[in-house]
């Protein structure tokens, strides 16, 4: 099997990242082979990670309006067999792959949808959610495409120690440590969230991912309020996992009015820690039968800061049972459980 990331892409999170390496891993019969879609850097990043890398290309931007092109002679070259199956992750690849399926079986997982880049072509495309079908389908993708969503998370086992993550974050001493989820979450509404807190003297920590989009615009807010040390990125050397896990609370800010984004992976990650965790109830990950109501349970801003502060108070919280949400996404979002449902999927297209 030929799989086709592009690991820097905003389509592409890194929950996303983790389950193509559950396929590599969990497809024993399957011989696994990757491109990336990216430079040199992602090319060994991904190594790293574990990844067969067989190759890359480079300029994932996509200026030359070459890349699909590219992927389709790069494919050609290394001369895979007709049968051979190619599996695009996230929607950046599968535009990436789109004049491979001409020639070859393709499909592609796609959570965040990249509207700005319609996309129609022969994938068998497989969503996170019926949020993103519906999305997907408005920027291109036919209906007779699209199969039944599946959801899964790549479960985490080795953790940085606690002192190792404070030391990272250059903590001073028992601050309150909130973990952001989310890399596309309104930084205006971040802010007003660091700026109520502070207004009441609760001292909290807030932990952006790395990839966090508007992080620019936060900072330059954050100093003009003087609240800039309250927040900062995951550093190099330590995970966003290993902040999820120290933290006290995490939670996934609403997108500004004129956003759109249909990423549920990040969520339901978050959501398989035991971490307490605060999702509005229009997000997407809503949508998910079983689990959804469970996870986005927060009506408005206010209420998560009155959330928050229960939990500083170390008071038990009233909105949700941690326990109780953790078992039940463990269970639905199980590795074998995706496997199984992407095994499924795929027979379809044979």
């Amino acid at each position: 099997m030929l799989h086709v990331i592009s690991p820097a892409h905003f389509t592409t999170s890194a929950a996303l990242f983790g389950l193509m390496r559950v396929a590599i891993h969990q497809l024993h019969q399957e011989n696994h082979r990757v491109i990336v879609v990216g430079d040199s850097v992602e090319m060994k990043r991904c190594r790293n990670l574990g990844v067969p890398v067989l190759g890359s290309l480079s300029g994932s931007l996509d200026t030359s309006k070459t890349l699909s092109k590219r992927m389709i002679s790069f494919v050609r070259d290394i001369k895979i067999n007709s049968s051979e199956k190619i599996m695009a992750w996230g929607w950046h690849a599968m535009c990436v792959t789109e004049k491979c399926t001409l020639d070859y079986d393709t499909f592609a997982i796609i959570d965040e949808v990249g509207q700005r880049s319609p996309c129609s072509n022969g994938h068998l495309v497989i969503p996170t959610t019926e949020v993103a079908s519906i999305t997907a389908n408005k920027s291109g993708v036919l209906e007779k495409q699209l199969t039944e969503p599946i959801i899964g998370v790549e479960p985490t086992t080795v953790f940085a120690s606690d002192a190792m993550v404070k030391e990272a974050l250059k903590l001073q001493g028992d601050e309150f440590l909130i973990s952001i989820v989310g890399e596309l979450g309104s930084w205006q509404e971040i802010l007003a969230m660091i700026i109520r807190l502070n207004s009441i003297r609760k001292t909290a920590h807030f932990v952006l991912p790395s990839t966090y989009r508007d992080l620019a615009m936060l900072m330059r807010a954050a100093n003009n309020h003087g609240v800039a040390d309250r927040v900062q990125c995951v550093p190099s050397s330590i995970r966003h996992v290993d902040v999820l896990r120290l933290a006290d609370c995490a939670w996934c800010p609403s997108l500004a009015p004129f956003d759109c984004s249909t990423n549920v992976l990040d969520v339901l990650f978050a959501a398989w820690m035991t971490t307490p965790l605060a999702v509005n109830r229009d997000h997407p990950v809503s949508s998910i039968p079983t689990i959804g109501q469970q996870i986005a349970w927060a009506s408005d801003a206010v209420e998560i800061c009155g959330w928050m502060m229960d939990l500083m108070n170390k008071e038990k919280s009233p909105y949700c049972d941690y326990t109780e949400q953790v078992d039940t996404v463990r269970s639905i979002a199980a590795p074998s459980r995706f496997i199984q449902s992407l095994q499924m999927r795929m027979h379809a297209l044979v």
